[in-house]
């Protein structure tokens, strides 16, 4: 299987680390994964990106494009040529500008993904899923407070 991921390169460090730590799950899997970064802000920086991203398409044959935030989800749904999934993480829901673009992406995307329940809205349970953003329990596992503080170097009985 080949992935198309559809995300925002806009920070200074790069692409959000959920993002990048899901492909390298991906790849360990076996399923073939390539980046589209989108550079440019704002609904026309994003939409300046569409045809650099259908030519991306054209060059390769994937199965699958996966967008991260909705504006991001916008553009990829354009291309009908291949099935989009959109991850929505809360920025692009509870922000009342990037809702309304996020809402039309929702209506064109094959399949939706939400990181919490609060931020589906309407979205028909049939074409959605929440699924929480995971956590490697190899590097964060649950510890006493006393150990908590003195890998902190803070005294227990300041807290």
């Amino acid at each position: 299987m080949k992935v198309l991921i559809v995300c925002s390169q806009n920070h200074e460090w790069g692409i959000a680390s959920f993002i990048t730590e899901q492909v390298e799950a991906l790849v360990k899997l076996g399923i073939e994964v390539d980046y589209f970064h989108i550079r440019q802000k704002g609904i026309v920086g994003y939409l300046r990106n569409y045809l650099p991203m259908r030519q991306k398409l054209k060059k390769k044959r994937y199965d699958l494009v996966h967008a991260h935030y909705g504006l991001s989800g916008l553009l990829a749904t354009l291309q009908r040529r291949v099935p989009v999934i959109v991850t929505y993480h809360g920025s692009d829901i509870n922000n009342r500008y990037h809702r309304f673009f996020s809402k039309i992406a929702m209506l064109l995307a094959r399949f939706n993904i939400f990181v919490h329940a609060n931020i589906r809205g309407n979205c028909k349970p049939s074409q959605s899923a929440i699924i929480p953003c995971g956590i490697d329990m190899g590097q964060f596992y649950p510890v006493s407070r006393g150990q908590a503080c003195l890998q902190l170097n803070l005294s227990p009985d300041s807290q």
